[in-house]
């Protein structure tokens, strides 16, 4: 069986007016969902 390695990158833009802080915690509350799903290792802002 052949190893498959996969990188995804990922561009947004926030809706105006919500900060880079808000944007941060946001991701890190999904966090604990993405490191349940399946090959994930990990994410990097």
């Amino acid at each position: 069986m052949t190893k498959t390695h996969v990188a995804e990158l990922v561009k947004w833009q926030a809706k105006p007016n919500v900060s880079d802080t808000q944007m941060i915690g946001a991701i890190d509350g999904i966090l604990p969902d993405l490191q349940e799903l399946p090959g994930f290792i990990s994410q990097t802002l």
